[in-house]
């Protein structure tokens, strides 16, 4: 094989006798040594003929086609039931927040929350379940958030991996 730079000399001894530590340097078999415009294929010609094997090869009878299921990520299942002991009016200590919880299994969470803009108010309308020590809320987008639930007394503790928020019951 002859060694060419990318930039072609006429003499091609002149090449073969440079350092191969230049980069840039190509490596060419002796029978294609003369690579033209002729040998090269634009890429748009080439389009049409991989869209036709995509179309070929990805096209099968409707009944094979199996429906998929989405699978769910752990910790976004929506399953318990509804707590008598956690149903009512629960607020921090600061009031910033404030939440709701009905024995229809409807829930109001209503905070304020601190931003770049200052504080912010947030009112959500969700729904919720306790399994076992885990209340979940779904809010209307059904996106569902998980929490570990510690009741003691009128103290509700509400953690997540990220987050810890004490509420009291009010009277």
């Amino acid at each position: 094989m002859r060694k060419h730079s990318l930039k072609r000399t006429k003499d091609d001894s002149a090449a073969q006798a440079a350092d191969s530590s230049i980069i840039g340097r190509v490596e060419i078999p002796p029978d294609q040594n003369h690579l033209t415009m002729k040998n090269f294929v634009p890429p748009y010609k080439l389009a049409p003929i991989f869209c036709l094997l995509g179309i070929l090869t990805g096209c099968g009878p409707k009944e094979e086609i199996e429906e998929l299921q989405p699978i769910p990520k752990p910790g976004t299942e929506f399953v318990g039931s509804v707590d008598s002991k956690l149903v009512g009016q629960w607020a921090t200590k600061d009031g910033k927040m404030k939440l709701s919880l009905k024995d229809d299994g409807k829930a109001r969470m209503q905070a304020t929350v601190g931003t770049q803009i200052g504080p912010q108010k947030v009112d959500s309308s969700l729904e919720w379940k306790v399994n076992g020590s885990t209340i979940a809320f779904k809010d209307e987008r059904e996106a569902v958030s998980q929490y570990q639930i510690k009741l003691t007394g009128n103290e509700l503790r509400l953690s997540s991996s990220k987050s810890l928020t004490i509420y009291f019951k009010e009277k």
